[in-house]
């Protein structure tokens, strides 16, 4: 049986202030039917008001295993689309012990290879695949992610001879 969607009711970015990771509300994959299985979400951003000298945005989340038989085989990755295009990251493999906080930086928007502009970031979905693999008909494992977020940095800035960073 496989168990497992996004929660996207629950606004996983609005609770990246939480002093614990909750599990009400995480997306995660989980799969006993003996087969590897891949969960995938994309969340829209809140709009984006800054200005368009943007020198990244960064992708963070806090993910874990879970599994049984203390055998682990679930994966995670980052994954983003913009100009209509879906582009995943490499997976990775999370922690087992507890929820670890994640990253993945773009300094360029990968569709057109430029820095980032407003309209692209007020534009652009990011979220990520959650891969469960099971072990054996006994032992599967699952993945799971909360307080999924993006920031956006804006570029280091020349004013009258002096340098700053805006965010």
């Amino acid at each position: 049986m496989y168990s497992g969607w996004p929660n996207v009711a629950a606004d996983c970015y609005k609770n990246v202030n939480e002093a614990t990771k909750s599990e009400t509300d995480y997306n995660y994959n989980l799969d006993t039917r003996g087969f590897a299985q891949t969960q995938s979400v994309l969340y829209t951003l809140e709009t984006y008001s800054g200005g368009d000298a943007i020198s990244q945005i960064t992708l963070k989340g806090y993910y874990r295993v879970g599994n049984t038989g203390g055998v682990s085989g679930a994966r995670a990755r980052f994954r983003i689309k913009t100009g209509g295009t879906i582009y995943e990251d490499s997976f990775f493999n999370p922690d087992t012990s507890a929820y670890t906080l994640y990253t993945k930086v773009y300094t360029t928007n990968p569709k057109t290879g430029n820095q980032w502009s407003a309209a692209e970031v007020n534009a652009l979905a990011a979220g990520d695949s959650l891969q469960s693999i099971p072990i054996d008909a006994h032992n599967h494992s699952g993945s799971y992610c909360c307080q999924f977020w993006v920031t956006v940095v804006e570029a280091v800035v020349e004013s009258g001879g002096n340098f700053f960073l805006v965010m």
